[in-house]
């Protein structure tokens, strides 16, 4: 386990390819770009529960483990990390592969550039109106 602190993009997808579980417990961060990235590298992430409840629909796969720092402690925190290293947690390689080709397909820069068009086209189209 390497606590790493902040790192540059670089370092981030460096750490990532060579880890096997994300774990961000931090309230603060909102539905961080970094949650997103850790998908598309395959890994199962820890995080804020509406984060990683919102991620799991919008995926429509299992993507981690909720665990609030508000109200969970530091050893139900060590629990969760044991249990998502374990086999018995559902993230064996197809799952892993499956839920990155999901996050792949869902974030990809295709699909964004195809749904701001849309919405420009729209914009467009009302103030023409």
């Amino acid at each position: 386990m390497r606590f790493v602190g902040r790192l540059t993009h670089g370092n981030n997808v460096k750490i990532m390819s060579e880890s096997s579980l994300f774990v961000m417990p931090s309230r603060a961060e909102g539905l961080a770009l970094v949650y997103i990235e850790a998908l598309c590298m395959g890994l199962p992430i820890i995080g804020y529960p509406p984060n990683v409840r919102e991620l799991s629909e919008k995926l429509d796969i299992k993507v981690g483990f909720p665990f609030d720092a508000l109200t969970n402690s530091h050893l139900q925190l060590a629990s969760l990390i044991k249990q998502a290293m374990s086999n018995e947690s559902g993230f064996d390689v197809a799952h892993r592969r499956e839920m990155l080709r999901r996050a792949r397909e869902c974030f990809s820069i295709e699909r964004f550039h195809t749904e701001y068009m849309r919405l420009y086209e729209e914009v467009m189209a009302s103030a023409e109106g």
